[in-house]
């Protein structure tokens, strides 16, 4: 995959998130959740992060 590609794709993980914790539904949300808001494999995630909380902690960076 393209540099540009990995960018759209962690970018677009990172705004589902943003959106769906945003809203108040962190502990509702699960990778799964994630994955189908940000149209990715769930599989793809773990491509980019860890787990839930690294997701928020990077989504919480980029936003700052």
């Amino acid at each position: 995959m393209s540099p540009r590609g990995v960018a759209d794709k962690r970018g677009a993980i990172l705004r589902a998130a943003i959106n769906l914790f945003g809203s108040g539904q962190y502990h509702g949300t699960t990778i799964p959740t994630l994955a189908k808001h940000a149209g990715v494999a769930e599989g793809s995630i773990y491509n980019y992060f860890k787990n839930k909380e690294d997701v928020a902690f990077s989504a919480l960076a980029d936003a700052l």
